[in-house]
């Protein structure tokens, strides 16, 4: 793209059809992809898109308290801007990431399996539940299931713990 902007093939902002013809064969020979003109044009709408809001924040435009370091070419921002931003975002999925990924984190941090965590939940009773909305919302996070848990109770009449048998 710089190639072509800096041999002129760009007026007013927009590439004329050749630039485009030119960076989509350049391209297709670089990565040995097929890609057409229109994927590119959408590619660079989005890129276009996307550092728009990034300029906006770098000139502090958008979001006054941030700022572009040319020199450490790193985003600055005053601590409370930091700490107001920061506490503002959520993480969507976190706990259900938590329960896929945390145990291949090699700080020791989380580290538990599903049947760890149920057994443990179990045990303390750390759960207080008291309406069907909180039921449904620590089964979306995955707090909880509705798993049948084994019982070491030689004594229980039930026969239901026969089932797996089957």
């Amino acid at each position: 793209m710089m190639t072509q902007d800096e041999k002129g093939s760009r007026i007013s902002g927009s590439f004329i059809p050749q630039a485009y013809n030119n960076m989509v064969e350049e391209l297709n020979q670089k990565f040995g992809k097929s890609l057409t003109k229109n994927h590119l044009k959408n590619r660079l709408k989005t890129l276009k898109s996307s550092f728009s809001q990034w300029y906006d924040i770098f000139h502090e435009t958008s979001l006054s308290g941030f700022g572009w370091n040319y020199e450490t070419q790193l985003i600055e921002a005053d601590e409370e801007v930091w700490a107001n931003l920061i506490n503002s975002k959520k993480i969507p999925n976190y706990n259900e990431m938590i329960a896929l990924f945390a145990k291949d984190r090699a700080s020791g941090v989380h580290t538990e399996t599903m049947k760890e965590k149920n057994a443990r939940l179990n045990r303390t009773g750390d759960i207080k539940v008291e309406t069907i909305k909180k039921v449904d919302q620590l089964l979306a996070n995955n707090d909880i299931t509705l798993e049948k848990q084994q019982k070491n109770n030689d004594d229980d009449d039930d026969d239901d713990d026969d089932l797996d048998d089957i």
